[in-house]
């Protein structure tokens, strides 16, 4: 508790300088506290026994801190030249997903230092090629129950690279269709997970209910369950008045934290397969085209 809240603390700091307008040679120096912890997530990726395990890890350090009051606009430029600065695999693996993850001019600039590490003899991460292959979206399950109305479960599937993977989906359709479970499926684990959601119903004496969705559909569906989501943790409320309701000093912030980047990692796979549109309105991806109790 004493360690997160002295980061709480850094990244108070941080935000101060930012807002007072200091120069970018500045920033350079307030980033440095970031690129130890970055290192030692490019060790772990660079480790990584495929690109599944990398991308998950990634999604779940640095979406969080890509999403910090102010960063991207100031700050990630200079975290990036700062990796660049420390050379080695472990850098290098951790600008690639920088270039991933991020958005725009970071993106590009993340991609820019990156190419230039590998041009230099610096060498690539072992997953890049199949992280870079095309994906196709396989199929998507819907589960629910007239017994509980206020819940369903969705396995999307994909393939990349010939690799069968997935993501399992928790929606409360009481908190506006909002993902309160975003699970990455190993490859191989597709008819497990699909075998559990059906003992679980079996268990309760549920007959559940299973659609195979279209792809837009549940690209539809998907998109607004992660959007609402995000709302709801905004800082300013959401659409619905659901605001943020973690106590910062409880390892909730942490799940909600993890629970935006895998958000984030699920968005990036709908995308990668032709299916992230733009998103609903808050909660009108719920069945029935309607809005959730909870909406205004």
């Amino acid at each position: 508790m004493r360690k997160r809240r002295k980061h709480q603390r850094r990244d108070q700091r941080i935000e101060q300088r930012m807002r007072a307008g200091q120069p970018r040679s500045e920033f350079g120096e307030l980033v440095k506290g970031f690129v130890p912890a970055l290192l030692t997530l490019g060790e772990h990726l660079t480790g990584a026994e495929d690109a599944f395990e990398a991308e998950r890890a990634a999604a779940e350090t640095l979406v969080p801190m890509l999403a910090l009051d102010d960063f991207r606009a100031e700050m990630a430029r200079s975290l990036a030249e700062g990796l660049a600065a420390e050379g080695g695999p472990a850098a290098l693996a951790v600008l690639r997903m920088l270039a991933e993850f991020g958005e725009g001019a970071d993106s590009d600039a993340a991609s820019g230092l990156a190419d230039g590490m590998a041009a230099s003899g610096v060498a690539d991460p072992p997953w890049l090629e199949t992280l870079r292959a095309p994906v196709e979206a396989l199929e998507f399950r819907r589960f629910s129950a007239a017994s509980e109305p206020e819940r369903a479960a969705l396995v999307a599937s994909f393939r990349r690279a010939g690799v069968d993977h997935g993501f399992l989906v928790a929606v409360d359709y009481l908190r506006c269709g909002a993902a309160d479970l975003v699970e990455p499926v190993r490859p191989g684990e597709l008819g497990e997970v699909v075998s559990l959601i059906g003992a679980r119903y079996a268990e309760a004496g549920i007959d559940p209910a299973e659609e195979v969705l279209d792809p837009e559909t549940a690209g539809r569906f998907l998109v607004g369950a992660v959007q609402a989501s995000l709302d709801h943790m905004a800082e300013d409320g959401s659409p619905c008045g659901i605001g943020p309701d973690a106590d910062p000093d409880s390892g909730a912030v942490l799940d909600r934290e993890r629970a935006r980047g895998l958000g984030a990692l699920l968005t990036r796979r709908l995308r990668a397969a032709g299916l992230a549109g733009e998103a609903p309105k808050h909660g009108e991806h719920v069945p029935g085209g309607g809005e959730s109790p909870n909406s205004p």
